[in-house]
């Protein structure tokens, strides 16, 4: 009496790894960068706008701005500019060594507003023609309209006063946002090649078992 020895069928077919499932985080990758992107763009404009919003007083002389919210403003030295550049934490170029005589008070009325030297991060600018960087900055705590004086400037390339809010996180903003959509766009790239590359060897080997088992010789007891 003889026994057939039936061949043991190969492995069942495994799912191919890595999941489609990562595609689906390269796409989202992808789409993080070009929002990350089309942000910065906007941020870009509204900074534009806010550095065009400024009011501003010709030094030397005098002027009067209207400040309608408490709180602190800074002011910056200007001279007549191109476009287009930023910088934070510049200390250098013709505007770092400054002086001059500056009064601000309310045009109605009261004590002079006391006027400090900026003591953040210096921000410079060049856009619009424009060329400022942050040199002063005074608190308010009532809106209203107030004279700006000013004299004995120095350099005479100081053309302008202008009066506004800081503008250090406006300016980060968009550059933060470019290099987060850069990142994301590695990000992007690598997931989708990894996982094409690891799914092709992954078919292939399922194309191509190794693992199935030949019949043996069975020998009788």
């Amino acid at each position: 009496m003889s026994d057939a020895i039936e061949p043991q069928p190969g492995a069942a077919t495994e799912p191919i790894r890595p999941s489609r499932r990562w595609y689906i985080l390269a796409g989202c990758l992808l789409a993080a960068a070009v929002a990350c992107w089309s942000v910065a763009v906007i941020g870009m404009f509204s900074w534009d706008r806010q550095i065009q919003g400024f009011q501003r007083v010709p030094v030397p002389g005098e002027g009067t701005v209207t400040l309608t919210q408490p709180g602190e403003y800074a002011l910056y030295l200007e001279a007549r500019g191109a476009c287009c550049s930023w910088m934070v934490g510049s200390q250098s170029g013709p505007l770092t060594s400054w002086s001059m005589r500056l009064a601000i008070a309310p045009a109605n009325g009261g004590p002079k507003t006391l006027v400090h030297s900026w003591s953040g991060a210096p921000v410079s600018y060049d856009v619009g023609g424009h060329q400022g960087i942050t040199g002063m900055s005074f608190t308010i705590t009532q809106p209203g309209t107030y004279i700006v004086e000013a004299g004995h400037v120095y350099p005479p390339i100081v053309t302008d006063l202008a009066v506004g809010r800081d503008i250090l996180w406006p300016t980060l903003l968009p550059l933060i946002l470019l290099v987060a959509g850069f990142v994301a766009l590695v990000g992007a790239v690598v997931s989708f090649v990894i996982t094409a590359v690891r799914r092709r060897r992954a078919r292939r080997r399922t194309a191509n078992p190794s693992d199935v088992m030949s019949p043996g010789q069975w020998s009788p007891a």
